[in-house]
């Protein structure tokens, strides 16, 4: 298999579960979220409520595209500080997010991106 079809297969078995996902997370909790976002440090912690509003945008129907933008917003929010934290488990969930984004847009070419990106933080050639 080659590398590129092996990132596709990739891309393709982290989709699955997200189609079957629904959206767990309630008006009031994005509110408690937001609260917390706007008092935490800049650590771990809130690398972690970043992710979660990111992702309650992306699962929020995406009836528009401001709310991916919103999505996107805090995924790279989420990237940014956790490169900086060295926190590559949620680099590259936040990496995820972003490549699911971009799917949904239809950027299939930047979604893969993603993914590879993802990749290369977990693998390094000998």
């Amino acid at each position: 298999m080659s590398h590129s079809q092996h990132i596709l297969l990739h891309l393709c078995l982290l989709t699955i579960p997200n189609i079957l996902h629904s959206q767990s997370i309630s008006r009031s909790q994005v509110d408690s979220l937001l609260l917390l976002h706007a008092q935490s440090r800049r650590d771990t912690n809130r690398v972690k409520v970043l992710l979660q509003l990111g992702e309650y945008q992306r699962y929020k129907l995406a009836e528009f595209k401001a709310d991916l933008g919103s999505a996107r917003t805090y995924a790279r929010q989420t990237q940014a500080l956790s490169q900086k934290l060295s926190n590559y488990q949620l680099e590259a969930k936040s990496l995820n997010l972003l490549g699911f984004i971009d799917l949904e847009l239809k950027s299939c070419h930047l979604a893969i991106a993603f993914q590879q990106a993802v990749a290369n933080l977990f693998y390094s050639p000998q």
